[in-house]
């Protein structure tokens, strides 16, 4: 499920009951369900502050900085 966008789960919920025509409906259903799926788990993992660096450090070449 990882890779699933908010607007894909609306956009595949409209297609499933065929309402099309209140999207602001059909975006409360698929948060109420979102939440209530996160609400099943405690999801330790996303309890905690780690750092991880995106960008290898640079070990050569120079750098010409101006203000």
């Amino acid at each position: 499920m990882a890779g699933i966008r908010f607007i894909d789960l609306v956009t595949d919920a409209e297609k499933i009951t065929q309402v099309e025509s209140i999207r602001a409906v059909v975006r409360r259903f698929v948060n109420d369900a979102l939440a209530t799926i996160c609400g099943l788990a405690e999801w330790s993992h996303l309890w905690t502050t780690d750092w991880f660096q995106t960008i290898a450090p640079y070990t050569t070449g120079t750098v010409s900085v101006t203000n």
